[in-house]
């Protein structure tokens, strides 16, 4: 899904237990400032997230069982996220905050508190510090290595999908009326081969490329 860059709030419960939701996009000027408490709750199938610099706070269990998400990045206007707003998100390593100023968090906001935590350039003792945030393995942005998840890969892949569903819904309609499905089985195939490459082509970009964009350069200074 996209979120509208007009939007500035996503309410509580919005996307919650929507298990075949992979991805989740948005836009770089979005006006979003808060995600409120159980918005994407139980949405099992969600890969990454990028919060972008807009956004100020996270609400309780906002992504609690969000069993696959294993890429977490946090804007950096973030000032708090509440109790358990990633918890049981055991697939989580890795974080990237760009806040210069620890968030506030709570002793069960994160599930996995020895994931590596990348905060700004010079920011390592202030998160070295902070409540709870002291639990995790902490690393300048600097020292990123590992790149971050391509968040485009699986929209394009929801996007295909849904094409995918409404071709196959035509063609039992227009056979049944005696018009000749070959283009669309044609169509179907080469749809499928699509999904099929991107959801095998490798998930990760430099970090360049995928986090940075998003952020302005001060972020990291």
């Amino acid at each position: 899904i996209t979120i509208p860059e007009s939007v500035t709030s996503i309410g509580e419960w919005a996307f919650a237990n929507c298990s075949s939701l992979t991805a989740i996009t948005i836009p770089e000027n979005s006006q979003l400032t808060s995600i409120g408490s159980c918005a994407f709750y139980g949405c099992s199938s969600l890969t990454s997230i990028t919060i972008p610099n807009s956004v100020i706070s996270i609400g309780k269990k906002a992504f609690w069982g969000c069993s696959s998400l294993s890429s977490l990045v946090i804007g950096s206007s973030v000032t708090c996220i509440e109790n358990e707003a990633f918890i049981y998100c055991s697939l989580l390593k890795e974080i990237i905050c760009f806040a210069i100023n620890p968030p506030t968090i709570y002793e069960n906001t994160f599930y996995n508190k020895s994931a590596t935590l990348y905060v700004p350039n010079g920011c390592e003792t202030a998160y070295r510090n902070a409540d709870y945030w002291n639990k995790f393995i902490i690393k300048a942005i600097s020292q990123l290595e590992v790149p971050t998840v391509n968040p485009a890969n699986g929209a394009e892949v929801e996007s295909l999908k849904n094409k995918q569903n409404v071709t196959s819904r035509e063609v039992p309609k227009l056979k049944k009326a005696g018009q000749d499905v070959s283009e669309l089985f044609k169509e179907m195939k080469q749809l499928s081969n699509r999904i099929k490459e991107l959801e095998n082509e490798p998930k990760y970009v430099d970090v360049a490329q995928s986090v940075f964009f998003a952020f302005n350069s001060s972020a990291i200074a």
